[in-house]
Formats: structure tokens, C-alpha cells, sequence
């Protein structure tokens, strides 16, 4: 503001009820006195009626501070409950980091110093595998996110009736380029392949092994890529129950000779 800017002036502020109650009293009273009548008579109902007034004005604002103390409360409330929230994830993150690391390390253990890497391909071995897609479904039940579980085999036939497996050190190359870093790729013992794809469901693991499939083709023409998908929750809730589930499903895809993708039936009864 400037100087030579003039005062802003105050807004005049409201006469209390009770003030402009006692006024008209004694506006009131002075009248009877004049005329001679009863003073109790004009001073009486008007001093009830403030007495009313100043009731109901502390009853409103004792209502009203409770409104807000309430108000506050729940403020309160909710804050707790997400910092609660927020701990308890925390926690649960945290427990299944060290149950991995617990798992990982007495499977370190019982291999008694032998690799936990397929020499041929670079990928994990299929002792990882279980505990990994253990981990990975309690992740997905936390966050209601699906995992989906692809079973592979990749085969190029020399003859009609002679499959041979492709190169696993291409194949793996191949399907680093196709997948996600937060997706996991392993090797089977018997040879084949296993895909372990976070917040996917059938849908789209059937996209990225047609990716997959059509990469391979590309570089082996006459390849062939057979595969079994299976998904949580969709075709199980368990580890052993999906993984299972996309072994059945990789051995209906065995039944072509070409290229073949098999999705687990949701329908079959345990």
C-alpha cells in the first residue's frame, strides 16, 4: 500500500442480539414508566426472549465447534489409516523380499556350489522356477494383478519326422529381445523353456508368444514354436496349480506340427 493511499476502513461489525435486546428493554421500561403501566409486564416477555436468543446462539456454536472437531477427528482417522496402510504393504514387500532371498539361498545351498545358470542359454535353471512364480502370484494377490505362466518348446525339423531343438543360446537372445526387464525367462531340464510375465493375463501372453514365434521364424525359417499358457487367478491360484496347468496346456499344442499356442481351459475341474 502506499502512503498516500487512504486508510481502508474497517468493516462495522454486527450489534450483538443481546445488546439490541436490552435496548429495546429499556426503551420499553422508559415507556411504562411514562404511562404508568406495570413495568413487569413490558420487561418480563422481552428478557425471556434473550434469554432465548442467547440460548439458541451458544447452541449453534457449540454445534457447530462439535462439527468441526468431528471433521478434524476423521482428518485424523483417515490419515492414520493410510500411513497404516502404507506400513503394512511396506512390510509385506519386505517379508517377501526376504522369503525370496531365504528360498534362493537354501536352493544355493542344496546345489552345494553348482550353477544356478543353464551354461547353454544364460537363463535361470527350472530349480528357480517354482519359488519364482511363488513370488510373483503374492505380488499379483497384492496388487490384483494377473501372472501369466508360458511353457516352450522350440523345434526346427531336419525331416519329417525329425524335430530338433534350435539353438538355446539364439532362443534365449530372442526371447530377452521379446520380453520385459520385469519378466523372467527360464530353461526347462528337459530342454524347453518357461516364461514368467508380471500383470499379464492369457491375452497377452498369447501376444507376446506370437511375438516371440514370429521372431524365431525370422531367424530359423521352418521353426517351429509350441507353447502352453496358463494365468493366475484365471486357470489357478496356486504356484504348482498354474505351473501345472501350463504344462497340460503345452502338451495339447504338442499335438500340431506347426506353430501352436494352447490356452488353459478355466473349466476343468480338479
Amino acid at each position: 500500500m502506499r502512503h498516500d493511499d487512504p486508510p481502508t476502513a474497517e468493516p462495522p461489525r454486527p450489534v450483538p442480539v443481546v445488546a439490541l435486546v436490552l435496548v429495546a428493554v429499556a426503551v420499553l421500561a422508559a415507556a411504562a414508566v411514562a404511562l404508568g403501566a406495570p413495568v413487569a409486564f413490558v420487561v418480563v416477555p422481552p428478557i425471556c426472549a434473550a434469554a432465548l436468543a442467547v440460548t439458541t446462539v451458544q447452541a449453534r456454536q457449540q454445534a457447530a465447534a462439535a462439527e468441526r472437531a468431528v471433521h478434524e477427528h476423521e482428518l485424523r482417522a483417515a490419515e492414520l489409516e493410510r500411513q497404516m496402510a502404507e506400513e503394512a504393504e511396506a512390510r509385506r514387500n519386505a517379508e517377501s523380499r526376504l522369503a525370496w532371498r531365504s528360498r534362493l539361498g537354501s536352493l544355493r545351498r542344496q546345489r552345494q556350489g553348482d550353477t544356478l545358470i543353464d551354461p547353454e542359454s544364460g537363463l535361470l535353471l527350472e530349480g528357480l522356477l517354482f519359488t519364482n512364480v511363488e513370488s510373483r502370484i503374492a505380488a499379483g494377490r497384492r496388487r490384483l494383478t494377473p501372472v501369466a505362466v508360458v511353457m516352450l518348446e522350440v523345434l526346427e525339423y531336419a525331416g519329417v519326422d525329425d524335430p530338433r531343438p534350435v539353438d538355446a543360446g539364439q532362443t534365449a537372445e530372442l526371447l530377452h529381445a521379446t520380453l520385459r526387464e520385469a519378466d523372467g525367462a527360464f530353461r526347462l531340464d528337459e530342454g524347453g523353456f518357461c516364461v514368467v510375465l508380471e500383470d499379464t493375463d492369457d491375452t497377452g501372453a498369447m501376444l507376446v508368444t506370437k511375438r516371440f514365434g514370429e521372431a524365431i521364424e525370422a531367424m530359423a525359417p521352418g521353426s517351429v514354436v509350441r507353447a502352453g499358457v496358463a494365468c493366475y487367478p484365471a486357470h489357478g491360484m496356486t504356484a504348482r496349480e498354474v505351473l501345472d496347468r501350463a504344462d497340460e496346456a503345452l502338451d495339447e499344442a504338442r499335438r500340431w506340427r506347426q506353430h501352436r499356442i494352447e490356452v488353459a481351459r478355466a473349466d476343468r475341474t480338479p
